[in-house]
């Protein structure tokens, strides 16, 4: 699976199975948004929206899963969650 990682000037960040690669913007269609997923034919790249929307259902599907099971944490407590506590 091929997915646009972000745009960056003249060349796509494209996340492979292989790690990223940076292609030509050219050789994206001009459509193309970050997040899509890619099939090559022939050196050509194309939108698999099909793929797409399926990836992007299941990401939505992930993070409300996420959210229900967070017990109403705040984004300190996950990204902080060993910080110790001073008060001075």
């Amino acid at each position: 699976m091929i997915i646009i990682d972000r745009f960056e000037e003249n060349y796509a960040v494209l996340e492979t199975e292989n790690g990223m690669v940076n292609v030509d913007r050219g050789c994206i269609p001009c459509e193309a948004r970050e997040g899509d997923v890619l099939c090559q034919n022939q050196g050509t790249y194309f939108v698999d929206r099909e793929a797409t929307q399926a990836r992007r259902a299941a990401m939505v599907s992930r993070f409300n899963r996420l959210r229900r099971n967070s017990n109403d944490l705040s984004l300190i407590h996950i990204s902080e969650p060993t910080r110790p506590l001073y008060i001075s």
